[in-house]
């Protein structure tokens, strides 16, 4: 609650939405930080959804709501988090968010894909490995046939020599 003493009307209240970042979890979900600054005298509390449109194949997603209110001081700055589903493509997206604090409404739109999990690189590395197991494997497998026909043929040899000396 604010309690204005004296002729003045109470502190406005502003906001500016500067960016709008996309990133992952630790665990690979998908989220977007809107970076909002303060401008105005009093605190704000921001709530907010964030709508993706033209991903690809030309789809949508959303609106997704910010699922814990942004407090943020005069003169502060703070990102709003949205984060999302996993399954989500990883884009590009054009992203629209609209945040609300009272009766004052800012929005702010930006193009971006989403970096590509963790997760995904991770489950890449065991397919890699074992195709250079295999690979591995298939080159000893053609050392040792090589190998034994190698042995096989100058074993021959010799019989096919002692054999015309006998004629």
């Amino acid at each position: 609650m604010y309690v204005t003493v004296g002729g003045d009307n109470a502190a406005a209240t502003d906001f500016i939405i500067a960016s709008l970042t996309p990133s992952r979890t630790d665990s690979g979900l998908p989220q977007v930080s809107a970076y909002v600054t303060n401008s105005g005298g009093r605190a704000i509390d921001a709530t907010g959804t964030l709508m993706l449109k033209n991903g690809p194949g030309g789809l949508s997603a959303g609106p997704f709501t910010l699922t814990q209110t942004t407090t943020i001081e005069p003169g502060k700055s703070q990102n709003a988090v949205f984060t999302l589903d996993r399954s989500l493509p990883d884009g590009p997206w054009t992203a629209q968010v609209d945040l609300v604090s009272g009766i004052t409404e800012r929005s702010a739109e930006s193009t971006f894909a989403f970096p590509e999990s963790v997760a995904s690189k991770t489950e890449a590395s065991p397919i890699l490995e074992n195709m250079i197991i295999i690979g591995f494997i298939a080159i000893g497998i053609i050392l040792l046939a090589v190998a034994a026909i190698t042995i096989t043929r100058s074993r021959r040899r010799p019989h096919h020599r002692n054999r015309e000396d006998q004629h």
